[in-house]
């Protein structure tokens, strides 16, 4: 069988992820080396395989997936793993983006630290704007 390099793609759109899943599987590939390619698991290569993007949910598992496979899951923060405490994904910056690069996976007493930590800076950045005016 031809070894295929593939690179993940922050940008796939998700129908376009699912026409490949299936040519890759039809060229022979495992969903495991289809999952290792595109950054998710194997089970989750065979969901999208078998069931395809029906909602919205199946989008948001895969991109909260993508993101912990690249952070190793482990906290960005503090690195404690998913099984010492439950990770979640939180934006860096606007909660609109949901490209990789935006989104960290955070245990659940660092995600609270983080929410502090960046409303008190948004209320320091407001009163120093209306001090200035």
């Amino acid at each position: 069988m031809k070894e295929t390099i593939l690179e993940p793609r922050e940008d796939c759109d998700f129908k376009e992820r699912e026409s490949f899943i299936k040519d890759c599987v039809n060229s022979g590939m495992t969903f495991l080396q289809i999952g290792k390619a595109i950054g998710l698991s194997k089970q989750r290569v065979y969901q999208i395989y078998r069931y395809g993007y029906k909602n919205l949910n199946y989008k948001i598992r895969d991109l909260k997936e993508r993101v912990k496979i690249r952070d190793n899951n482990l906290c960005r923060l503090c690195k404690k793993t998913g099984q010492e405490e439950k990770l979640g994904i939180h934006h860096l910056d606007s909660p609109k983006d949901n490209s990789l690069s935006n989104l960290i996976t955070l245990c659940n007493s660092c995600h609270m630290k983080f929410e502090a930590y960046t409303k008190k800076l948004k209320v320091e950045y407001l009163k120093t704007k209306i001090q200035n005016k």
